[in-house]
């Protein structure tokens, strides 16, 4: 995706004058030319480079005359600079100076049509939007009163409604999100999220650094025109604190980056500090995946240079968008710990930990005394995936149940399902079907996989190609996460569907593919079930699958890296996987680039377990060729009949950016000997050239 600002290098300099400067021609013939010319030049921005891309916001802080409103007036096209460059991708919307371009003689009517049309729009677009404009301004009454006769409130309301109403891709915002009062603030931080969600970027420029902290994405903090720290917003913000609350300057020295168990440290961006004292390791006990509720244990290394009277130790959680789930401090509880010079362990024990489902990270902090300045602080290196039964949106998930006092239709709710499709009475085949429905409850068939290679499209065809009677869940993941709910849950689950007068059982889940146990599970439950398999070439599905990654915000690297990562990234839990009961692998889920594309390794697992007849296994490049064939190869395998129905869109990876060409040829080599065993194995040609 193309970044929505591009600044790199970007210098802006001034001029400074003599206080005796010459004010007119005169004085100057008088006084001489030269005391025209300035005096010196001073730099107010230096070197300054930051992206933003679509649906993200940038938070600039920085003391009064670093150079933030500098930078933005910039960015907005006012001035020129002397160095770097700027690439703006998208219509801005300027909140630069609130008013700014508004005539006192004018009536606010007026003022608001001048704005939006010096803002891009037509007098058309403008008057299409007046009344949208007024009513979130809130001044109805007032909108044909002369500007003269607004307060500065009044007119900071209606500017900020002006700018907001003129459908920016680049939104500029400098010192204006507490304009009005409470309820009119809060409309306003309403407002921003929803371009943040339609995929507007925004720079906001702001003093108030929780504000920053709670809606922007990453951080950049300017100090005397040059960037002082610049990436997550926690751990921006934390320095920047840290230098306001102290005389103390906080250091970001320079050291040899180190790899720990958790990969390559990243100094002045996943760490900060004067490093007195200097946070050695950092473990998660017993193991860095938990169930939510149960009990954490988080053990700090130090090392201290020299006797120190007093420290404070700070353990925060954190998401992944820096939202904080839990913070804690030593001084809380009244302990100031003195340090002897050497090295020792803190340990904080945590009795349960009750979050939601997904990514966190482990952030531990060594602050002075009186929290004037920070000794040491990790962000964002130590991480710790929760798994929880409730996969929701939500950041606690304590022990919790339903009670309802009331009546209800059906003693017992239907578990997982999105709605039924009553069996047509006037069918033929009616009672044999009725029959099959009350006794059949196992499944008939199963899409197993593989991810990223069209499966989902199948499942789809599938349904518009049969008559649902039951839709069941779209993704189960009984073999993998729930095996311990058991085969009646399970039956509860699938999908039916009739075919002629035949009722077909299934469901799709495609993370069984590749997983170490569920072959195995599927044969102890089911031996006659037979399987679908839809394999993509794994050169293209290891580049689409690299693409999701980055657009779900899972990914950070860049695929050389990403792909040079993957061994350290999935170390272990292969062996987890499958010593652990409904073990869920954060980074065999995600980052399984390489190993996901080896399919002759997995389908010799599943043929361990089942014959060769048993399996049905198709080519996604077929599937998107001529679907029509490939479903009736599908309806043979099943033994009904399908009929071609509504056509729908496979991910392709003509929808992403082309592939380097240099990993390109890399992973077609890497893959090629799997390829030539799997055709071998198969008696098919899977080579994809």
């Amino acid at each position: 995706m193309r970044p929505a600002i591009v600044v790199k290098g970007l210098g802006k300099r001034f001029n400074r004058y003599s206080a005796d400067r010459p004010f007119t021609i005169m004085e100057a013939a008088l006084w001489g030319w030269w005391r025209m010319k300035p005096q010196a030049h001073f730099w107010a921005l230096r070197d300054v480079s930051f992206t933003v891309s679509p649906g993200e916001m940038l938070g600039i802080i920085g003391k009064n005359g670093a150079g933030k409103s500098t930078l933005l007036q910039l960015v907005g096209g006012i001035g020129c600079a002397e160095e770097g460059t700027i690439e703006v991708n998208g219509r801005i919307g300027g909140l630069l100076d609130l008013g700014a371009g508004f005539h006192s003689d004018l009536t606010g009517r007026e003022n608001v049509f001048v704005g939006a049309v010096v803002a891009g729009l037509t007098h058309r677009e403008a008057g299409r939007r007046f009344d949208d404009i007024v009513e979130f301004a809130e001044l109805e009454k007032f909108i044909d009163s002369p500007m003269r006769t607004y307060s500065t409130g009044m007119q900071m309301r209606l500017a900020f409604s002006v700018a907001v109403h003129t459908d920016p891709e680049v939104l500029l915002v400098d010192e204006h999100l507490s304009v009005g009062d409470v309820a009119f603030q809060t409309k306003c931080l309403n407002k921003i999220n929803d371009f943040k969600s339609q995929g507007c970027a925004i720079v906001l420029i702001s003093h108030m650094a929780e504000q920053i902290q709670k809606m922007c994405d990453r951080a950049l903090w300017l100090r005397s025109g040059t960037i002082m720290a610049y990436g997550q917003t926690e751990a921006v913000i934390s320095q920047y604190l840290g230098e306001m609350g102290s005389e103390t300057e906080i250091l970001n020295p320079l050291i040899v980056p180190q790899v720990t168990t958790v990969g390559t440290q990243q100094v002045s961006q996943n760490r900060f500090g004067y490093l007195g004292i200097k946070i050695t390791e950092v473990k998660v006990l017993p193991d860095g995946e938990i169930e939510s509720g149960n009990p954490v244990t988080i053990e700090i290394d130090y090392a201290v240079e020299k006797s120190i009277s007093g420290v404070i130790f700070g353990v925060t959680i954190s998401r992944k968008d820096g939202q904080v789930c839990f913070d804690i401090k030593t001084n809380k509880i009244g302990q100031l710990l003195p340090l002897a010079p050497g090295s020792g362990k803190i340990r904080l024990y945590l009795d349960r930990l009750d979050l939601g489902n997904g990514q966190y990270y482990v952030n531990v902090g060594v602050y002075e005394k009186t929290l004037a300045y920070i000794y040491d602080y990790r962000h964002h290196v130590t991480p710790l995936y929760v798994r929880s039964p409730l996969r929701q949106n939500t950041i606690l998930c304590p022990p919790y149940r339903w009670e309802l006092d009331g009546q209800i239709e059906s003693a017992q709710l239907p578990n997982q399902v999105d709605k039924t499709h009553p069996i047509n009475k006037n069918n033929p085949n009616y009672a044999t079907i009725l029959t099959q429905v009350k006794q059949q409850s196992r499944p008939n068939f199963l899409l197993v996989g593989s991810q990223q290679c069209g499966i989902e499209g199948l499942y789809r065809y599938l349904e518009n190609s049969l008559q649902i009677i039951q839709a069941g869940a779209r993704k189960v993941h009984f073999f993998d996460l729930n095996y311990d709910r058991g085969v009646e849950w399970y039956s509860q689950q699938l999908t039916l569907g009739v075919a002629g007068d035949t009722v077909l059982r299934w469901e799709m889940t495609p993370e069984y593919m590749d997983h170490p146990l569920v072959a195995q599970r599927v044969y102890k439950c089911f031996p006659d079930v037979k399987l679908i398999m839809m394999l993509r070439n794994p050169v293209q599905r290891a580049w689409m699958h690299y693409n999701l990654e980055v657009a779900m915000g899972c990914e950070e690297f860049d695929v050389t890296k990403a792909i040079a990562s993957e061994c350290d990234r999935l170390a272990g839990e292969i062996e987890k996987m499958r010593s652990t009961p409904n073990y869920h692998s954060f980074n065999h889920q995600h980052y399984s680039y390489l190993s996901r594309g080896i399919y002759v390794e997995q389908i010799k697992n599943w043929l361990d377990y089942f014959p060769r007849e048993q399996l049905l296994i198709l080519k996604t490049e077929d599937f998107q060729a001529n679907s029509d064939r490939v479903l009736s190869e599908v309806g043979n395998f099943l033994d009904f009949s399908a009929s071609a129905g509504e056509e729908f869109e496979i991910n392709s990876v003509e929808n992403d950016s082309k592939m380097p060409e240099a990993m390109e040829q890399k992973l077609i080599a890497y893959f090629e000997p799997y390829n030539r065993q799997l055709s071998d194995l198969l008696k098919e040609d899977f080579s994809w050239s």
